[in-house]
This record gives structure tokens, sequence and C-alpha cells, in this order.
């Protein structure tokens, strides 16, 4: 069955090429991205490597559905996005970036600081990844911080600082000293690795995205490419030799390890919880709403919302085997948010909601070329890169990058670049 899939999925790729050739579009198209992914992640898992437990053919189907439903999504975003306003979005004002930088830095320092001690103390950065609630994230203040405004507005920032490298007439130093400063701290205080993915990420999908004009008036840009790139697969490397993982065996299971996990995760879920229509994939937005009003004005939180919670949190917390030798939680596919709101429905419908946001992300920026639809087009790739570990709108720690993105940009200026 899952050879069969594969198949139908590269025929899918293929016809998307042909469109890109067409149409003489870039590679940036999250169409074509999100099928490399996940062909990657059909063929992987049907190799059956580390002895890793096969699903039933019903579970792949659900799979297969969620990701067609994405492309056609995608394909129909482009077609029919947002057209172009006459007001073009102004970018993020001096003042703002380095107020939100320094209050940022503030945070991240002090969650850092505390790893550091731990680590000069002789504990391992692997330790400190699963000490992070505890010994390190010590203090509610500090928790409430860190994971409401330093982690979303780190992603943010670190978008706006990798495309402002690809900006003509500005000073480079100071993106490249941010990105270098919020990565580092962010990897000490979490021992994480998916801060280098994403600047990996950013930093291939706006080389791409851009003319072969801009290289050859400044081919400084290639050099940073280069460079951001080595880094963030050195830095991968290291965490994870240093945490004691097979580098190799980490990438596949990160990949196709969410295919039994998604298949055991679903059948939890249908002996233990009811469908929570739209409250899952976008708790991101949802919960921190309920809390600010449960904490300050005293209103309930709704037990929807709690349920979700507990969902989301399940899969995180609670291992599984995926293979005899191989544990595994967090990435259940960002398809599972889409089952528990509405079963199978949800996910064929809610899949190709995301894809049409997707595919006008990519329409916007191309048409209009600001920094606002720079940005938001790369949360976009960000979330289509991240579809094997969860749907990027379900975790607040990304839901506010959005928020935080429109609340630092406005539409007044009508200078484009």
């Amino acid at each position: 069955m899952v050879e069969i899939l594969s198949v139908f999925l590269f025929m899918f790729l293929f016809i998307y090429i042909l469109k890109i050739m067409r149409d003489k579009t870039n590679l940036v198209n999250p169409g074509f991205i999100f099928l490399i992914i996940w062909c990657a992640i059909f063929v992987l898992y049907s190799l059956s490597l580390y002895n890793m437990y096969t699903v039933p053919d019903s579970t792949l189907s659900i799979l297969f559905l969620g990701v067609v439903s994405t492309v056609i999504g995608i394909l129909f975003g482009e077609k029919y996005s947002i057209k172009r306003s006459r007001k073009i979005d102004k970018d993020i004002s001096t003042k703002a970036y380095f107020a939100c930088s320094a209050l940022l830095a503030v945070i991240l320092v002090a969650t850092a600081c505390n790893s550091i001690s731990l680590l000069l103390s002789g504990v391992s950065l692997g330790s400190i990844r699963y000490m992070e609630r505890g010994s390190v994230l010590n203090s509610g203040l500090i928790d409430i911080l860190y994971n409401y405004y330093a982690v979303p507005m780190g992603y943010l920032l670190i978008h706006v600082n990798i495309n402002s490298l690809f900006k003509e007439g500005k000073s480079k130093k100071i993106y490249i000293i941010s990105t270098v400063f919020i990565a580092v701290t962010t990897i000490l205080t979490e021992a994480g690795r998916f801060i280098i993915y994403f600047i990996a990420i950013d930093a291939l999908v706006l080389y791409f995205a851009h003319n072969k004009k801009l290289f050859s008036s400044n081919p400084k840009v290639k050099k940073y490419v280069r460079l951001i790139v080595i880094a963030c697969v050195v830095g991968f490397i290291y965490i994870t030799t240093n945490r004691g993982s097979d580098v190799y065996k980490t990438l596949y299971t990160y990949l196709c390890g969410c295919v039994p996990y998604f298949d055991n995760k679903i059948n939890h879920f249908n002996s233990n919880y009811d469908h929570t229509f739209v409250f899952a994939s976008l708790n991101g937005f949802i919960r921190p709403v309920t809390v600010i009003f449960n904490k300050f004005i005293g209103l309930p939180v709704l037990s929807i919302v709690n349920a979700v919670e507990d969902i989301l949190l399940d899969i995180e917390m609670n291992h599984q085997l995926i293979a005899p030798s191989v544990v595994y939680n967090g990435f259940a596919s960002m398809f599972y948010t889409f089952y528990v709101d509405l079963g199978i429905i949800g996910v064929i419908f809610y899949s190709f909601i995301f894809g049409c946001f997707a595919g006008s992300a990519y329409k916007n920026m191309v048409n209009k070329r600001t920094e606002k639809s720079m940005i938001f087009y790369l949360i976009m790739i960000q979330a289509v890169s991240i579809s094997m570990m969860r749907f990027y709108f379900a975790s607040f720690n990304f839901a506010l990058t959005v928020v935080y993105l429109q609340i630092l940009y406005s539409k007044k200026s009508m200078d484009e670049y």
C-alpha cells in the first residue's frame, strides 16, 4: 500500500515540477516543498529501517488524503489569492526592532544563564533538554515570558534578520549578530535543534526566492548563505551527538517516525477523547486568550480548551515505541490535530484550508515583495517544513509569531524593495 501511495505522490510532484517550468516560477513554492517532504516521508517509511513498526492501510490513506488535500489547497490559494492592496506594508521600524530585541535579550539571557550554570556544574546539554521546565525555567514569570514572548518573537526576528541579509542598502552585521545570539541562547535554554533547522530553511528559501541580479550586485549574499547552512549543519550534528543520539537514526525517525506515531495517537484518541471541531488546530490563538481572561478577569477556561491541552500534552509527554529500540514522542504530524478536530473530514477540509493560506502567502510574496509579505511567507514555509511534527497554529509558541507580525507591521509606507 505505501509503495502505491508513494507512486501517486511522486506523480503529483512531477506534475508540480511541470507547472513550475510552465509558469517559470522558482522552487520555493510551498506545494513543491511540501510534496518533497512527504514523498521523502513515505519512501523512508517504506524502507522499514530500524525495524520500524508498520501501520494499517487505513492510517496511510488518512495521511495520503491530508497530503493531497493540502496540495490542492495550495494550488487553489495561488490562483485565488488576496488581491494586491493599493497600500504597501511598512517595514518594521528601527525603534520597534530594537525595543523587541532588547526585551528578548533580557529574557534569553535569564534563561541561558541558568543553563550555563548547569553546564559548568557538569550537566550535559542532553540532560538540560529534559530539565527545561524544571531547573532551567524555574520561575513562573520567566516561564510565561519565555513561552509567550521570547520563543515566538525570537522566531519572528530570525525571519526579519535573515530576510534583511538579502536587502540592499542595509548593514548586515547587526542582523547576523542578532541571529547568532537568539540561536545560541535558545539552544542553551532548551538544548533543542529546531531553531537551527528554521534558520537554514529561511536562508535557503530566500536564496532561491531572489533573482540572480541580487547576487551579481552583492556577491557577499552567497557567502552568507553558505556560512549559515554550514553552521546549521555543524550545530545540528554537534547537539545530536552531545545528546547521545545517532545522527542518521535521528534524521530518519524525525522524518518518517510520524507515520507509526500518528497511528498510535489516533487509536489512543478514538478510545479516550471526543472531537474538538476547531479548538485543537487553533489552540495557539485560543489558549493565550483564555489564559489571559482566566488570570485577569476570572472567567473559567472552557472544558473543551482543557481537553485540547490534555490531548496535545499527551503527544509531548507520553513516549511510545515506534520500533523495538526507538522511543518516540512529539511528532504526530499536522494531520493529527486535524483528525482530533473533525476526524477524516477534518484531515481533508482543514488540510485544504491550510493549503489555501500557504498558496496565497506565496502568491502575495511574489506579487508584493514587501517585508511583511515576505515574513508571512517564511512563516507559512516554516509551517510546511514542520508538517511532519505538528500543525503550526496549534502551538502558541508558533501562532503568536503571526500575532506579533500583525502588531509590528502596518500599511502606511509606500516604499517597496
